[in-house]
């Protein structure tokens, strides 16, 4: 049974130094895909502690700031939560996500405080990217998060509303 795993976890190192590109597209009928089992034998995804951590919204925005803390659950699994500060302090918009693997590869889960639950699947990922997406979803379809520095990340919630494309941009920094 060990030599199984170390197969498999040789068969992942081959594909991740053999690939050319930054970042892997996860497509169920690729030839180039990484195998699906990779992803289940997997609890975490590689080189995301750079997501761990506090960050807030760099904007200047006269309604408040937009906030994210991500950290590792018991299991290495991603875990975080969203939330508005206004400028008299209050919060408001809180929501809980996770990055979890899923029979699928893995997704970003979200959860409204209404307790509306949208799952997103992990499309592309690189050292310094993940990209989701849910074409179902009403919007957006599709959630980026990208490193910028070690201290600065970017989240990019695109997709389309009404027929118009739409891409709001976080700059985040850690605080």
């Amino acid at each position: 049974m060990k030599l199984f795993y170390y197969i498999l976890i040789g068969c992942f190192v081959v594909a991740c130094t053999n690939n050319t590109e930054d970042a892997f597209t996860i497509e169920d009928d690729s030839e180039t895909s990484i195998p699906q089992e990779i992803y289940v034998k997997t609890n975490h995804l590689p080189a995301t502690q750079w997501l761990v951590g506090n960050w807030k919204d760099v904007a200047i925005n006269t309604k408040g700031q937009s906030h994210e803390v991500w950290w590792l659950n018991d299991a290495g699994h991603l875990e975080g939560k969203e939330f508005f500060v206004k400028p008299n302090l209050d919060t408001s918009k809180i929501a809980y996500n996770s990055i979890l693997p899923h029979m699928e590869g893995f997704q970003f889960s979200n959860v409204t405080k209404d307790t509306v639950f949208t799952n997103f699947k992990l499309k592309t990922f690189g050292e310094d990217s993940l990209r989701f997406e849910n074409p179902s979803h009403k919007w957006p379809q599709q959630i980026t998060y990208k490193k910028i520095t070690a201290d600065s990340i970017l989240i990019t919630l695109d997709g389309y509303v009404f027929e118009s494309q739409r891409t709001l941009f976080f700059k985040m920094k850690r605080y």
